[in-house]
């Protein structure tokens, strides 16, 4: 659901009714917890029996089962075709300038090998795309590409935001670097490669700066559902097999335009004036939002609304 239909969906909501949803939803909560730090086991337990005894008294008599894992909601990902596809949107402020371009390219499952093969390929390709979008062509202020994780779904994405050219415009400038950063990549030679391995395992290495980015990182497995608590070791390791021939292999896989089976997923979001205004849709200002709440139904309608299901 949309921000939009969200806020419509408790505009009108009243006190007794947000009450009993909230009461319902205590018979239903799975908890799961981290503690970190100055702790020891005991005080975990301790805090963890108060915590359950709080959500029990809580529940009144509708009983106190929980949640079972198996029952917790699914975060669903929308599984691309093996072709292009392009949703066009309006800015709603109609004194934007500045129109966006964010294309997605969806590599699969996660899975240790894909995964460092995504963020090998993103730590090549990312100073190249902004030295010739952004310093080059000047295309706008904005110009990035990095590695997406959706829900155990893993993906890249390439952005610009521009002021002076149009969203098929910027779609085609990025489609033309993939297309010839290939032989870029070809051309490499194995010590370039190599300082690319080598600066991507170190970042994976980095120690953590503080107790609480440490914590972070615990607890966005426990969140994801991978509970894989030394990811960045395991990536490293694999990320010492991954050979240029192998990396070529998943460019052309994943990102050449000469793959016409790539799930590719161009979102273009153009001005109200401007430059980049060209090509807006025949819509009202006031009647934006509707415009693109259809617009992602319709995209979700074109992909018959199939998902990956459940991954972890």
């Amino acid at each position: 659901f949309s921000s939009r239909e969200k806020f419509k969906a408790i505009e009108h909501i009243d006190i007794p009714t947000f009450m009993n949803v909230v009461s319902s939803l205590l018979s239903k909560i799975g908890a799961e917890a981290l503690f970190h730090g100055n702790v020891d086991k005991a005080d975990a337990t301790r805090a963890k029996n108060e915590i359950i005894s709080l959500l029990e008294s809580s529940n009144g008599d509708r009983g106190s089962g929980g949640l079972a894992k198996k029952q917790y909601p699914l975060h669903l990902v929308l599984q691309l075709h093996a072709k292009a596809f392009s949703l066009t949107l309006a800015a709603k402020d109609p004194t934007e300038t500045n129109a966006a371009v964010e294309v997605y390219f969806q590599v699969g499952r996660d899975n240790t090998h894909d995964r460092v093969m995504v963020d090998l390929l993103m730590e090549i390709l990312h100073e190249p795309l902004y030295n010739q979008i952004r310093t080059k062509d000047q295309f706008g202020y904005s110009v990035s590409c990095d590695s997406r994780w959706t829900n155990g779904v893993i993906g890249m994405h390439f952005c610009v935001v521009t002021p002076s050219k149009t969203v098929q415009e910027t779609e085609d400038r990025i489609e033309r670097f993939l297309l010839e950063f290939r032989q870029v990549l070809q051309d490499m030679s194995t010590e370039e490669f190599t300082e690319h391995l080598v600066a991507l395992a170190t970042e994976k290495l980095n120690m953590f700066h503080s107790l609480s980015e440490e914590t972070d990182h615990f607890w966005s497995e426990i969140r994801d559902g991978r509970y894989k608590f030394e990811v960045e070791r395991e990536e490293v390791i694999c990320l010492k097999k991954i050979t240029k021939e192998q990396t070529l292999k998943a460019y052309d896989k994943w990102l050449s335009p000469a793959n016409k089976k790539r799930r590719k997923m161009a979102i273009r979001v153009v001005a109200s004036d401007g430059p980049s205004s060209a090509g807006r849709p025949d819509v009202k200002f006031e009647d934006v939002e509707d415009f693109n709440d259809q617009c992602v139904k319709a995209c979700h309608a074109f992909f018959k609304n199939k998902t990956y299901g459940r991954i972890y």
